[in-house]
């Protein structure tokens, strides 16, 4: 006789609820059609034991008996390890892959995070995290932050974060408890023990131990230089940025260094052009993207496989404009002079955009037919076609085709233009660079000669750069290879080490 007769329906106990639904519907799930098929005791009791979030697969059963899904930002992980498990028509994941990538924002942090883990489908926590310790000081900024729960600023400080003094991480700490102290100031010594005061600098501690959160918390300076010397020391959150120079090899292969803050290599990789790398912004700790070209170009990079993948930066619906939207929850991010006439009037206008990226907030430049924009300000003395564009500090320093070297604020206001010395190369062959973490040098680089200079902001005075360079006996300036950049990034070291020579 066959197994269904002995019932039309079967019992599926998930954790604490019983659910009971027709055999013959439940059969349209791979899992289950298998499963009653076959000899099983299952089958025999018409009972199943799972262990899934309940409201991921009450989705799936109304799905199976209603004939609709609704995918919400609270399940949606949840809901793609549930299809993986059953088997379930690809078109399904598609749906909510589609929907993550579509909808989250940072505010969704405290539903996502719990549902996450090494192995889960639409995003794993290995890619989730990678994103949160890149931009995690744009996110400190954010409102999302200030409302998040206490068990999401735990998760999120203790990780591997890109920040460029354990500083951040406190001010970070404060506006979270400051938001509301009331009922948050019970939480700041368990978020405390979170900073990695060991790698404080002596005048940053000097700083912090003055700090007026600090003192409204009632810690007394004495107990944290305690904590300096017996706190975790295995990962410097500090230590993640690194210049990149890339050259051009043979055919479409290209040689990347990895160089120190004394420009000293520290590594360099050969790697071959591959397309099917994804571009997802959500992606594994190997793989690094790299921006050059005042943001105008960037390549990613699988560590792991030593492959490469040009970024796609043409268009202002590109990469960072999800970036700006996982953060910010903006659609698009494309700004016009709304304050000198028609804005849609300068669309036609538009050439290209490049991006500055600080590790704490996005700059936004775009090139229009006659001038240079950015944010609401419109720079009217810009009469250049092109330019080379950096960021140090609270300044961008811009050189343009016309040769003018240009300090300006953040909102595009010049402050000084700086006399251009020993640079004598076409400006097509210069490149124009700077370090995030605690530097005063602003890399100018003529891609013909390689030569490097640089200019420190503090004393104003141009200088030489002698770069340590491993190319067997080969000077790099005399190497044959074309150098397409030199460029700051940063990079998680420690994700990469198995990749590395033992000596890194």
């Amino acid at each position: 006789m066959d197994l269904l007769e002995t019932g039309d329906k079967i019992t599926i106990v998930n954790r604490s609820k019983e659910h009971r639904i027709s055999k013959e519907l439940i059969r349209e799930i791979p899992y289950f059609e298998k499963m009653l098929s076959h000899d099983l005791r299952e089958s025999k009791e018409n009972k199943v034991e799972l262990d899934f979030d309940e409201q991921a697969l009450k989705v799936i059963l109304n799905c199976v008996e209603l004939d609709y899904m609704l995918i919400k930002m609270a399940t949606v992980i949840n809901l793609c390890n549930i299809i993986h498990y059953f088997g379930m028509d690809n078109d399904l994941m598609d749906d909510c892959v589609t929907y993550f990538h579509d909808n989250f924002t940072i505010e969704h942090l405290p539903v996502v995070i719990p549902q996450v883990t090494a192995a889960s489908r639409c995003i794993n926590s290995e890619a989730l995290n990678g994103f949160i310790c890149r931009h995690f000081l744009n996110i400190a900024n954010t409102t999302a932050w200030s409302h998040c729960p206490i068990e999401i600023a735990e998760y999120i400080l203790n990780l591997n974060l890109v920040v460029h003094s354990e500083k951040q991480v406190l001010n970070a700490i404060a506006r979270w408890v400051n938001n509301d102290s009331r009922s948050r100031m019970r939480y700041a010594e368990r978020l405390l023990y979170l900073v990695r005061w060991h790698h404080l600098t002596d005048v940053d501690f000097s700083e912090i131990t003055k700090n007026e959160f600090l003192k409204s918390a009632g810690f007394h300076p004495v107990l944290w230089q305690r904590k300096k010397r017996n706190c975790h020391r295995a990962f410097n959150r500090v230590n993640q940025n690194y210049f990149i120079m890339i050259e051009h090899l043979i055919g479409t292969n290209l040689n990347v260094k990895v160089i120190d803050s004394n420009f000293v290599q520290l590594f360099g990789r050969e790697v071959e052009l591959d397309e099917s790398i994804p571009l997802d912004v959500f992606h594994d700790e190997h793989v690094s993207d790299i921006f050059f070209d005042s943001g105008k170009r960037g390549i990613r990079i699988d560590w792991s496989r030593n492959k490469y993948r040009w970024l796609d930066l043409s268009t202002s619906r590109n990469y960072y404009s999800k970036i700006e939207k996982y953060i910010n929850g903006r659609k698009e991010a494309f700004f016009t002079p709304d304050n000198h006439g028609n804005p849609t009037s300068y669309r036609n206008h538009f050439i290209e955009n490049a991006h500055l990226e600080t590790t704490e907030k996005f700059i936004w430049l775009y090139k229009f037919s006659h001038c240079a924009y950015t944010y609401e300000i419109w720079h009217r003395k810009c009469d250049h076609k092109d330019y080379h564009a950096t960021f140090l500090g609270d300044n961008i320093y811009m050189l343009t085709s016309s040769r003018d070297f240009i300090r300006l604020d953040s909102v595009f206001r010049e402050i000084e233009r700086i006399e251009l010395k020993n640079i004598n190369g076409k400006f097509a062959d210069l490149l124009l660079t700077s370090s995030q973490v605690n530097d005063d040098r602003i890399i100018v680089v003529d891609k013909n000669t390689k030569d490097f200079l640089c200019y420190n902001v503090k004393s104003k005075k141009w200088s030489s750069i002698d770069l340590k360079i491993n190319n067997g006996s080969i000077d790099y300036r005399t190497g044959s290879n074309e150098l397409l950049a030199f460029t700051s990034a940063f990079l998680s070291i420690d994700a990469m080490r198995s990749y590395m020579h033992p000596e890194l």
